[in-house]
């Protein structure tokens, strides 16, 4: 039993073992990789944005994924929000490109690395009034939340 428990591997953390490094009868060295294993206790999703669509998005939005493999007709959407927004500019082309990354409430569903699907992030709560007066500046408060003044 001693032995046993002498050359049992055990992972850092829960999560999904993705790839071994590794077979029975393999010799190992001192910090040799062994394994991939994704941490199933945090998921993000990486996408891209159109450049009309960079000023709207801000940190925190709520946002909703919809997965090729998960049809939200039958699974619903997934609950997601806006934790980073970064601009890139190409070398070649000199374009900005934009990425956003959301985190993912875990679902009850389980998912796997790699899969592909759309977002759509919550960019603008008001009424249609609001959104007019608003026009493009993505810092207006519409009155009816805007905090009280004080006299």
């Amino acid at each position: 039993e001693r032995e046993i428990r002498r050359f049992t591997l055990k992972a850092p953390y829960d999560g999904q073992l993705l790839s071994w490094m590794i077979r029975a009868g393999d010799y190992i060295n001192v910090g040799k990789k062994v394994a991939v294993i994704a941490d199933t206790s945090r998921y993000l999703f990486h996408g891209s944005l159109a450049n009309a669509d960079r000023l709207l998005m801000r940190k925190g939005q709520q946002a909703y994924l919809s997965l090729k493999n998960y049809p939200h007709q039958k699974y619903g959407y997934l609950s997601a929000e806006v934790l980073r927004i970064e601009t890139v500019i190409d070398d070649q082309s000199q374009q900005s490109k934009h990425h956003v990354w959301l985190t993912v409430t875990p679902p009850e569903i389980r998912l796997y690395p790699g899969l592909q699907g759309i977002a759509y992030v919550t960019t603008f709560r008001g009424t249609i009034f609001d959104y007019l007066i608003r026009g493009a500046d993505p810092h207006y408060i519409p009155h009816h939340q805007r905090p009280p003044s004080n006299p």
